[in-house]
């Protein structure tokens, strides 16, 4: 936990929320991630809130972009959030938009020896998984570009391009 707090504290971005505090609770044991207050909705609440939950490419254009630039620039730091979806997404009055909860975030490897040797769990929201995450296999910058994908498909079409309630069949 403490060594996840380390890599994404040093994040410092307009478009990814400031990550303030890493906490823990003397009674339980459980640690809290303190992260900088957004005021707005989440991408799904703003989805249904714009042009009758039906917005068009115009308007999903520049918060994709966003998006794209908090996320190039997390991987340009050698980090990937691998949670990427609609709730993890904030978007301000002003349009500004925030991407939240690097919780699930790794450090990308580069040392092929390293990488062959490292087993990744399946963390992460089902529909908006890659193969790779269901598979616990190596995940990289691909792995947030494929839930992005699946962000932008949501949003213009209304729903994700893979649903169901069955794990399995979402990992096929």
């Amino acid at each position: 936990i403490r060594e996840n707090f380390q890599l994404v504290s040093r994040l410092s971005h307009p478009n990814i929320a400031t990550v303030r505090t890493l906490e823990k609770d003397p009674d339980s044991g459980d640690y809290y991630l303190i992260m900088e207050c957004v005021d707005g909705v989440n991408l799904r609440k703003w989805r249904k809130q714009t042009q009758g939950g039906r917005p068009d490419v115009p308007t999903v254009l520049p918060v994709v972009r966003q998006i794209a630039e908090a996320l190039d620039y997390a991987h340009g730091e050698g980090i990937i959030h691998r949670d990427i979806k609609p709730s993890n997404v904030m978007i301000t009055a002003e349009g500004r938009v925030k991407v939240l909860d690097f919780g699930l975030a790794a450090q990308l490897h580069t040392s092929m020896s390293r990488v062959s040797q490292v087993h990744y769990g399946t963390s992460g929201t089902g529909p908006y998984m890659a193969p790779e995450q269901w598979r616990g296999q190596y995940q990289d910058a691909t792995t947030d570009q494929y839930s992005l994908g699946v962000l932008v498909y949501e949003l213009l079409a209304g729903r994700c391009p893979f649903e169901s309630h069955d794990p399995t069949v979402l990992r096929e």
